[in-house]
């Protein structure tokens, strides 16, 4: 399968940071253009029985707060990559993980989602809800769900092999 628009969403964790590699390892071995994205969450609301104010932060603090979110962004995509002449684009988004990923989905059309899946389970999951479970419905693109790998399922695997 060939793709020529990737994008590769990370949440900063070790697990999305793998995901962005692996985006970048698609661009290039396909010479692809790479949209590498960042979301920042949204504050929470606080109780509307205890404060009836705004709490959204100023514009200015979004502002500094996206900048130094684009510079991690852009340190996370290996020298190796940017070095190359690779068509790369950093984007930083503000709101709900999910709902982000889906519009830059719409806005830059990309071929491939690549992004971590936590595997969260149980109430964390459904307190929390699954950005990748999300996307993976929602998108029109295909979706690649980078999950962490776990040594005692290889083991467990070679021994059911053997």
């Amino acid at each position: 399968m060939h793709y020529d628009h990737i994008l590769g969403a990370t949440d900063f964790s070790e697990l999305g940071d793998i995901a962005l590699r692996r985006a970048a390892d698609l661009a290039i071995s396909g010479d692809a253009k790479l949209t590498c994205l960042h979301v920042l969450p949204t504050p929470s609301a606080p109780n509307p029985i205890f404060a009836s104010y705004d709490i959204s932060p100023p514009k200015e603090r979004i502002e500094e707060a996206k900048a130094k979110a684009r510079e991690m962004l852009e340190a996370r995509v290996p020298a190796e990559v940017r070095e190359t002449d690779l068509e790369i684009a950093y984007e930083i988004r503000v709101g709900d993980p999910a709902s982000e990923i889906l519009s830059a989905e719409a806005s830059c059309k990309p071929d491939l989602i690549v992004l971590a899946t936590h595997g969260y389970r149980g109430w964390r999951r459904w307190v929390m809800g699954s950005v990748a479970e999300r996307v993976v419905q929602m998108a029109h693109a295909d979706v690649l769900a980078i999950r962490e790998r776990h040594e005692d399922y290889a083991d467990d695997a070679a021994d059911d092999a053997g």
